[in-house]
């Protein structure tokens, strides 16, 4: 553990421009993104975007068995729903 807290602090003492690559840039503002009203899982009672509708009912994305990501011990990950 002292090596490595060795190397770190050696890192933390490295200039700027050795790790970093800094530069101007110029990017696109992305489009607004609307917000939807909440409504309740058909299935669970989650709160859910009111667009998020099968067969006429609002179904979150568990419930629906869609695939989406979680933050875990691992990092982020895929989850498939109802799984």
């Amino acid at each position: 553990m002292r090596l490595w807290a060795e190397s770190s602090f050696d890192q933390l003492r490295l200039p700027e421009e050795e790790v970093f690559d800094v530069k101007p840039m110029k990017i696109e503002v992305p489009p607004f993104a609307p917000i939807f009203a909440s409504v309740r899982c058909s299935v669970c009672g989650e709160n859910v975007m009111e667009t998020r509708v099968r067969d006429g009912k609002p179904i979150c994305l568990e419930c629906a068995g869609a695939e989406y990501y979680v933050l875990d011990g691992a990092g982020i990950s895929i989850d498939k729903g109802g799984t």
